[in-house]
C-alpha cells in the first residue's frame, strides 16, 4: 500500500490497483473497465459532494484493487448526516442509470444500475450494509445490530456465491456473481474480527 497526506487527508493506493490495470490492459478490456472507473469515481463522487454539503472533513481517500473509497471523520458525523453521505452514492449511479435509459445507453444504463443496485445491498461495508446497520443502531443497542447485519451479510454472500456458481457452470462463464458473495463474504469475516 502507498501512503501519503494531502493536507491532513491520508491517501492509500493499493499494490493490486496497478496489478488490476495491468491484467487489464493484457485482457485488452480496457473500454468497459475505463466506462466502469468513471461510473465507479462517479459514485464517490456523489459522497464526497454530500460529505462537503454537509460540511464535513473528509479523512482518507482509499484506491484498492476494485474501488475507490472516501471516508468522512465519522465521530463528527450525526446519523442523519451518515445516511445521506451513505446514500448518496448509489443515488448518483441510479440517476446516471436513469440518464442513460432516456439516451438509450443500454450498456452505461446496466453498469449504473448494477453498481447502484449492488452498493445498496444491506451487507458487508457496502453503503448498503452501512446504512442498514445504523438504521438499527437507532432502535437496537450496537451489538444486537452488528450481530444482525453480520447474520445478513453471511446469508447474502451464501446466496450470491451459490447463484454465482449456477451461472458460472451453467451458462456463459461469467464469474462476476460469485466474485461479488466472495467479497461481501470476505468482507464480513473482516468485521467479525474487528468487532471482536
Amino acid at each position: 500500500m502507498i501512503c501519503f497526506y494531502i493536507k491532513s487527508t491520508r491517501v492509500s493506493i493499493s499494490i493490486w490497483f496497478f496489478a488490476l490495470i495491468s491484467v487489464c490492459i493484457l485482457l485488452r478490456q480496457d473500454s468497459f473497465l475505463i466506462e466502469t472507473g468513471v461510473f465507479i469515481a462517479a459514485h464517490e463522487v456523489g459522497h464526497l459532494s454530500a460529505m462537503l454539503l454537509c460540511k464535513k472533513r473528509v479523512e482518507s481517500v482509499s484506491l484498492f484493487t476494485g474501488r475507490l473509497e472516501i471516508k468522512p471523520c465519522t465521530n463528527l458525523l450525526t446519523n442523519r448526516e451518515a445516511f445521506i453521505i451513505l446514500i448518496s452514492g448509489s443515488s448518483v449511479n441510479l440517476l446516471l442509470a436513469v440518464l442513460f435509459s432516456a439516451l438509450q445507453m443500454k450498456n452505461e444504463m446496466l453498469i449504473n444500475l448494477m453498481l447502484g443496485i449492488f452498493n445498496l445491498l444491506p451487507a458487508g461495508e457496502l453503503d448498503g450494509g452501512r446504512i442498514f446497520r445504523l438504521l438499527l443502531e437507532s432502535k437496537l443497542s450496537e451489538n444486537i445490530a452488528n450481530a444482525i447485519t453480520l447474520a445478513l451479510s453471511f446469508l447474502i454472500s451464501v446466496i450470491l456465491m451459490s447463484f454465482g456458481f449456477l451461472i458460472l457452470f451453467k451458462s456463459v462463464m461469467n464469474p462476476t456473481l460469485l466474485i461479488i458473495g466472495i467479497y461481501i463474504f470476505v468482507t464480513t469475516i473482516k468485521n467479525i474480527r474487528y468487532t471482536n
